[in-house]
């Protein structure tokens, strides 16, 4: 069954007034609005460091312990099997040598 069409409004909706809105208060006064914009987080990182601190230091200590665990493990697996390799420069090539060595590839 169709649904019967509601009238429209005979007067448009006001339009909001820009200046009300959180850009307008910015573009208006940008320091004013920045500063409380610093300030509501600052209240917010308060509350929460107030009230979960304990999980915070725990957290923090598990993730440092958890770090030097990981870095001396690595350590480890790459000392386990190291060898020591020595790399010399190569050795002098003689003139004479050289020549033999090519006189015999042309007349191969």
């Amino acid at each position: 069954m169709p649904r019967p069409h509601s009238p429209r409004p005979s007067v448009p909706a006001p339009t909001p007034d820009p200046r009300t809105s959180p850009l307008g208060r910015f573009l208006q006064h940008p320091r004013q609005t920045l500063t409380g914009w610093v300030r509501q987080l600052l209240d917010l990182a308060h509350t929460f460091l107030v009230a979960g601190w304990p999980w915070l230091l725990a957290t923090v200590v598990t993730v440092v312990a958890a770090g030097v665990v990981l870095r001396r493990w690595r350590w480890r697996l790459l000392t386990q099997r190291a060898r020591y390799v020595a790399v010399l420069p190569p050795p002098e090539a003689e003139l004479a040598g050289a020549t033999a060595l090519w006189a015999n590839l042309k007349a191969g």
